[in-house]
């Protein structure tokens, strides 16, 4: 319970008993005047009739007595009237019947007050004439009672709740500063990036713990950021190239060996641009570093999402550039484009470049053989230098499968949606002891002679805006599979391109609100990239799967290490699975400590760590000394090697 609640309970508490309390002794206090006013008035009345009976009993005047005595019983609070005469024989006797107009029949029921009765003897010189005797009624005591009970009530409950509603106002002020430390320790606890929110403290008390967890803040903010700065800089250190500012060999070995194990569609190109050569002579090598990161800041925008795009310096004037996810009808219009952005590389208006720029590239939708591929591209590059007409020069590499457009494969994947060709298969991913976190759920299309991956039909869909469909379909299938008895959790891969598509995300939303129970089934793994290309629409994704009670992962982390800071503006996601390029080339000192310091920035954020395309027992070895929390890969598989570790 919030200290809001315990606090608003004791004042309303405290403030209901005092209203009872005063209701109490009010009702006490009004029990005993009314009483008190109905003795007098039946003394009054008892007076009163004895003067007016006194002549009607001289004149024995039946009739008039009769009369009187009738109507002042209908008249006063009486409940009967008896007169006697001296040797106690009945002179005249009536009782009336006590109406209730006010109390309810158990108020009226209860022992307020005792039933007034007073007697008087009527007497003519000396002489007794008759005994009078007035029987009280408490009917009407008890409604005029009941009556000023309702209005005490009334005016208690009004006031009371005008406290109450000062009194919420007052410590929801009084409370504001203590929810500003309150958001900044969950944050804390749960290592989450420290909001810095300036509030004018209520208390002496509130002051001074609103500095201290500002000083706290501002160091725990600190330390992160220099988490994630030590992450980039290693990175840089790693795959970044001194001179240039762009990518180095490393970084292209690293991004082939991707592109392969991915097997999605690509273009290698060699660039090469002799101007650069003049400007690092004549000029400077600031000059030289400023081309080229103008010369990757322009191919940059050149496709949709920069992170498939990178560009490595192979000498001063010949560069590498791989572009993965390229669909085969844009080739020709990128390839023009990419030259135009060469062409506009040139050292002063007045100093001409020795030779043109040349870009010569192969494409490939079944990437292999990244040294066949780059010797390939040197020759191609020699023969196209010999030309000199600086047109840009593509070739298709050993193509291993059948060739298609973008909307070939959009009505290919149509069909198959049709005509229920979809296959799925599912990749466990474990602890280190074995025990089973998820299965990832991996999809393909099955034709007759022909089987095509994700990697090979996505591409196409993202180029067109129309992934939302295929993810629609995954997701509806999953939810079939965990609705069956004994259904172990899924993973399910959504594409950065479907959560742009506001008809998939309020199908989404309505789907996963219908489909609460699995909750604790269905994981949503969302790509990295998606958090810089479509950042807000990622967040907002998040937000809705875990307001609707599902969980996300984060799938490919790492990949842009450059700037991790996303991770604080987040819903907790109940995992992070590591680039694969990570679980590469271990024996690299420079890379082990790029992953030792990621590993490190995750864990101080409690996130749970999975490591991806884990293949043979060293690289479980390896994992295990990072103290990630599970593997996933082909070795995970098996789950006795998993046991063995």
């Amino acid at each position: 319970m919030t200290l809001f609640r315990q606090l608003a309970f004791v004042f309303i508490g405290s403030l209901t008993l005092m209203t009872l309390s005063l209701i109490t002794v009010y009702m006490a206090d009004q029990r005993e005047f009314i009483a008190d006013q109905q003795e007098q008035q039946l003394k009054e009345s008892l007076a009163s009739l004895a003067i007016a009976l006194k002549p009607l009993l001289t004149a024995d005047d039946r009739f008039a007595l009769d009369t009187l005595l009738s109507e002042y019983l209908a008249n006063e609070e009486l409940q009967g009237i008896t007169l006697t005469h001296p040797n106690s024989s009945v002179i005249w006797q009536r009782s009336s019947i006590s109406v209730h107009q006010n109390a309810p029949d158990w108020f009226s029921s209860l022992p307020l007050f005792s039933q007034p009765q007073h007697s008087v003897l009527i007497q003519s010189q000396w002489q007794p004439l008759a005994r009078l005797e007035l029987l009280g009624s408490t009917a009407q005591a008890s409604d005029r009672l009941w009556t000023n009970i309702l209005e005490l009530l009334v005016t208690s409950l009004i006031i009371t709740l005008l406290t109450c509603a000062l009194l919420s106002v007052w410590l929801h002020y009084l409370m504001k500063p203590l929810k500003v430390i309150c958001s900044q320790s969950e944050a804390i606890a749960n290592y989450r990036h420290l909001p810095l929110i300036e509030v004018n403290a209520s208390t002496i008390e509130f002051a001074r713990l609103q500095r201290a967890f500002q000083i706290v803040g501002k160091h725990f903010n600190k330390l992160f950021d220099e988490q994630a700065e030590e992450a980039k800089r290693l990175q840089q250190r790693i795959y970044t190239d001194p001179l240039s500012g762009v990518g180095n060999r490393l970084l292209l070995q690293a991004q082939m060996e991707r592109w392969i194990k991915d097997g999605s569609s690509g273009l290698l190109c060699l660039l090469s641009v002799p101007s650069l050569a003049i400007i690092l002579d004549r000029r400077s090598e600031t000059d030289y570093r400023n081309a080229s990161q103008q010369l990757q800041q322009t191919l940059s925008l050149l496709v949709a999402n920069p992170s498939l795009l990178s560009l490595v310096r192979l000498s001063n004037t010949e560069f590498a550039l791989l572009i993965t996810e390229v669909i085969e009808d844009e080739l020709e219009s990128l390839s023009h484009r990419i030259q135009q952005s060469l062409d506009q590389i040139t050292p002063t208006p007045l100093e001409i470049a020795p030779a043109r720029a040349q870009m010569v590239g192969l494409y490939s939708e079944t990437p292999h053989e990244p040294s066949e591929m780059l010797a390939l591209l040197d020759g191609m590059l020699i023969d196209a230098s010999k030309s000199g007409d600086g047109q840009p020069l593509v070739q298709r590499h050993n193509q291993l499968g059948i060739a298609r457009g973008r909307h070939q494969w959009f009505e290919m994947v149509e069909t198959a949606i049709a005509q229920e060709c979809i296959s799925f298969r599912q990749q466990p991913a474990l602890t280190l002891d074995g025990t089973l976190l998820h299965y990832e759920l991996f999809s393909a299309i099955e034709l007759p002679g022909e089987y095509c991956s994700a990697s090979k039909f996505l591409p196409a869909l993202e180029a067109m805006g129309k992934t939302a469909m295929f993810d629609r379909y995954v997701l509806t299938r999953a939810f079939e599979r965990l609705s069956k008895p004994r259904s172990q959790p899924l993973a399910i891969n959504i594409s950065p391109y479907s959560l742009t598509d506001m008809g998939f995300i309020r199908w989404l939303k309505r789907t996963l609100n219908q489909q609460q129970p699995l909750g604790k089934k269905l994981l949503l793994e969302i790509p990295e990239s998606a958090f810089f290309q479509q950042r807000e629409e990622a967040m907002l994704a998040c937000e809705l799967i875990t307001t609707a009670g599902f969980q996300f992962g984060i799938d490919g982390f790492g990949r842009h290490i450059y700037d991790i800071n996303y991770l604080t503006e987040l819903p907790a996601p109940a995992y992070v699975k590591l680039d694969h390029l990570y679980s590469q080339r271990l024996d690299d000192a420079q890379q082990q400590d790029l992953l030792v310091s990621l590993c490190r920035t995750a864990r101080n954020l409690k996130l749970q760590i999975i490591a991806t395309r884990i293949e043979n027992s060293e690289q479980l070895r390896r994992f295990n000394e990072l103290y990630v929390n599970g593997i996933q890969g082909f070795v995970s598989h098996s789950w006795e090697e998993a046991h063995q570790l």
